[in-house]
Order: structure tokens, then sequence, then C-alpha cells
């Protein structure tokens, strides 16, 4: 297809050509049959990756239902702590670069069907593979909650019995309060001795 002014590909009107974008690639001015216009890069056009500007969706995500699914708002918070720097968890996200992917910040629909192809199940949370990437289908899985506490970059790791394990976890295996055990790690006792040292609770003689 050749695109130039007038054409129209789905519920896109081709207004008129308004530059290239850091690639070359040619960008069009479009206006969607509900009244919105919007710049969309050409290759976009000829392949029908775009056929209008995201109203359609919403009439979907409406018609079935979707944005009241609990994944909606999973979406959503996830996109709220890359780019809100009003929330809290910003910081740790969007502030260190964590963004979440084209295809999924502008396509809840994606997202949804990428977590139910992907073992999603209520009860479970996203979880980056690589707690310095982004937020991508490549890089995501769905687990558990202690298992995401596990990945977190100050999970602290020890060597028990020739194997490496969070710290936490090695506590519940031994029914030993991690704060504490985690207090006499800090203050260079070897493990061993931390995990093995009775502990003296006020009050108890």
């Amino acid at each position: 297809m050749k695109v130039k002014e007038g054409i129209v590909v789905g519920e896109w009107t081709i207004v008129k050509k308004i530059g290239r974008n850091q690639h070359r690639q040619s960008i069009w001015l479009c206006r969607c049959s509900c009244g919105n216009e919007k710049g969309v890069v050409q290759s976009n056009l000829t392949s029908a990756k775009s056929t209008n500007c995201g109203c359609k969706r919403g009439k979907s995500l409406i018609k079935h239902n979707l944005i009241h699914h609990e994944l909606y708002r999973r979406w959503s918070d996830m996109k709220t702590r890359c780019y809100n720097q009003k929330c809290i968890g910003y910081d740790n996200y969007g502030g260190r670069g964590i963004k979440v992917c084209d295809e999924w910040r502008s396509d809840f629909e994606a997202f949804y069907t990428w977590a139910m192809c992907n073992g999603y199940r209520d009860g479970l949370s996203i979880d980056r593979k690589n707690n310095d990437g982004n937020y991508e289908p490549g890089n995501c899985r769905w687990v558990t909650k202690c298992d995401q506490r596990n990945n977190r970059r100050n999970t602290i790791y020890v060597q028990y019995q020739g194997k490496s394990k969070p710290l936490a976890v090695l506590c519940i295996e031994l029914k030993l309060d991690y704060h504490i055990v985690k207090d006499r790690l800090r203050q260079n006792w070897k493990l061993e001795k931390a995990i093995s040292e009775p502990i003296k609770r006020k009050g108890v003689s």
C-alpha cells in the first residue's frame, strides 16, 4: 500500500506527513473516526499494526469486562511505579530507569494475553528475573510473594551446608528470628554462631 494523504487505514484517515523519527522513518498525522489525531509511523500503517487511536481497544475492554479484572490493576500499578514520580515506590523503579516495554505500556490486552499464557493465577505477583531489567515478556514471570521477596536486590544470601540460600528462607526453616540473625551478621558474627547462639529475650532469666 502506498501511503498518502486521504488514504483510509482501518479507522485512520491519513491527513499529512509531519516528519521523521530518530530512525528516519516517516511519520504521518492521522485522524481517527472518533476525531482524535495522532502521529503514526508509516511502517505501522502499511502493516496495519496501527488502525485506530486506541478507542476501539477501550470499547473491547469494557465489552469483555477486562477493565475490572485483577490483571488490569496489576498493569496500572506496574506503569505507575515506572512513570509516576509521586508514587512511593518510584525511586526503586522509574527512578532507576526501569521501564515498561512499548508492547505492554500502550496495550493492556497484550499484557493480559501474555499473562494468561504464562502461568498467571490469583495470588501470584509479576516479577522481573533481572532486577535491573525492564518489564517485558522475556524478563518477567509470575511468582509467589515469597519468591518475589527472595529476588529483591537487598535479599541477603548465605552459604549453609554447601548451598546458597536467602537468609529469610533459612530462618524460616530453622525457626529463628530473621531480624535478630540479620543484625548479628551485620555485627560481623559468623553464620554458624549467629544461628546457634541462644536468643536472650527481655524479661526472661
